[in-house]
């Protein structure tokens, strides 16, 4: 506490119970629990340092920031973290930009969406899914900007009036040198019925 109040005056912070040994975060990765005033869990996962989690260096690097915080994702799942745009972290703020008012409007006539660009970022490219040679996954790549605010998670129908969420596995992340990232999702196809996939986008 006294360290982090020195780096960051501005942030308050809560009195620790320091105990040797203990009051630091490993940097392979733990589980961590959130607890309210009576010892309660409200939050209870473990993070990692691993791919597909952001790889950050052990030292002096950029701190895991939850995305679309406000949406309360689920903490255990990789894809919901992202390494801070800062150097240092960006403890008291999420560092992101707001999301559009207008999010299937077009406001720079682009022929892009609001949120589609705010989400993916100037470029807005989501390659097509891509079969396994066994058929019996699917992978869908796209990415993510740097300070984008927006969950994606995947969708899929056999009949495209109806959309039911699909389960998914983040199996690779390619973090670019502005701090975007490229995201790339694996799902299973059930076999018999045809199968249409999509991305979904929720913002705050």
């Amino acid at each position: 506490t006294t360290a982090f109040a020195l780096r960051d005056p501005a942030i308050p912070s809560l009195p620790e119970s320091y105990q040797i040994g203990t009051n630091l975060l490993n940097n392979s990765g733990e589980s961590l629990t959130l607890s309210d005033a009576v010892g309660a869990p409200i939050k209870q996962f473990a993070y990692d340092a691993s791919p597909p989690w952001p790889t950050l260096p052990p030292t002096g690097g950029a701190s895991l920031a939850l995305v679309a915080s406000a949406l309360n994702p689920d903490p255990s799942q990789p894809l919901h973290w992202r390494a801070s745009p800062s150097p240092l972290g960006s403890p008291g703020s999420s560092e992101t930009t707001p999301p559009p008012a207008n999010p299937n409007a077009d406001d720079d006539h682009n022929g892009v969406p609001n949120l589609l660009q705010y989400a993916f970022g100037p470029s807005a490219y989501l390659s097509p899914p891509s079969p396994s040679p066994d058929r019996l996954t699917a992978e869908i790549s796209f990415p993510r900007a740097p300070t984008s605010d927006a969950l994606a998670s995947l969708e899929t129908s056999s009949s495209l009036a109806l959309w039911s969420p699909a389960p998914s596995t983040l199996t690779k992340r390619i973090i670019q040198p502005d701090g975007s990232e490229t995201l790339t999702l694996r799902t299973p196809i059930p076999p018999g019925a045809p199968l249409f996939l999509r991305l979904r986008l929720s913002s705050p």
